[in-house]
């Protein structure tokens, strides 16, 4: 877009003969889905038996020992690096975390944002860097959806969210844009490429 920017400033230039000054600037961040924060921590007792005992049918042992290992505090859960993340230097000024809502899919987070323990863990995301939405994979097809589970999530973190970024990326247009703008959304990281 800035090469035809450029381009028709110089057509505008030549013609009119006027000099058009170009404000240069350039920002980044870097988004982080959390689409499942624990991997295998804080899940209901029924879930972490049942994908243990899963794990141990299928003979996958080295899955059996992390879920035990992680089970009993003995190691870390291996997608927990929230902590680690938090450390880093451009955490306050780079990092958008979007948080995805538990919605019963697959597809979506199998933890609820208003556990406490997630809870904790996304006001501890959100005092040091941006929060911003990440609609379920349903939320193209279900108005109101996407409003709903965005004052969910500023009623955990206990502030205001105006970032999003789609599940899966998944995008129907206008009425995603229309939607998340009606309900307070003022930046959208979606468009962009899902990774292979």
């Amino acid at each position: 877009a800035d090469i035809w920017c450029l381009h028709l400033a110089r057509l505008l230039q030549d013609h009119h003969g006027s000099i058009l000054k170009r404000v240069a600037g350039f920002d980044w961040s870097i988004g982080i889905d959390i689409d499942q924060p624990w991997k295998h921590a804080h899940k209901p007792l029924w879930k972490s038996a049942g994908g243990t005992i899963r794990a141990l049918l299928r003979g996958r042992l080295a899955e059996v020992r992390e879920r035990l290992a992680t089970y009993a505090g003995l190691s870390p859960d291996p997608y927990d690096t929230f902590s680690w993340l938090l450390e880093r230097p451009e955490a306050a000024s780079r990092f958008i975390f979007f948080v995805l809502d538990r919605s019963g899919r697959t597809s979506d987070c199998t933890h609820d944002p208003s556990s406490s323990v997630y809870a904790r863990m996304l006001r501890r995301l959100h005092a040091v860097a941006r929060l911003g939405l990440h609609p379920s994979y349903d939320s193209i097809t279900k108005a109101g959806l996407t409003a709903k589970e965005k004052k969910k999530l500023e009623g955990v973190i206990q502030g205001k969210t105006e970032d999003s970024r789609q599940h899966f990326l998944r995008v129907l247009l206008p009425q995603t844009f229309r939607e998340l703008e009606q309900c307070g959304i003022r930046r959208d990281y979606s468009l962009a490429y899902a990774d292979d």
